[in-house]
């Protein structure tokens, strides 16, 4: 049998085009099936469309400087972005969940 699971995906957001929240559930339900292959090309979807592949929440970023002791000369700082998911990622009573 022919590996499809990027077709599966494909089907998805073609057939969901127009609702962008309905193509996201399905993709998380399909990145939690057991079948590794299917369940990646969803991940990978999910992350490409800057969605969170937990929960489907909208990424965003968050850039802040970093301090290089080890660099003599200026700049030490370097500027660095990272994304995370609001949902997931948030920090309550100065732990991250």
């Amino acid at each position: 049998m022919t590996d499809m699971h990027d077709e599966v995906v494909e089907a998805v957001l073609g057939y969901y085009d127009s609702n962008q929240d309905l193509a996201v559930d399905c993709l998380l339900y399909l990145a939690s099936l057991k079948d590794m292959r299917l369940a990646y090309a969803a991940t990978r979807e999910l992350e490409a469309m800057e969605r969170c592949p937990e929960c489907g929440s909208k990424l965003e970023s968050y850039t802040h400087l970093v301090y290089h002791p080890e660099v003599d000369e200026p700049p030490r700082y370097e500027p660095v972005t990272e994304v995370y998911c609001p949902r997931c990622d948030i920090r309550t009573g100065g732990n991250y969940v």
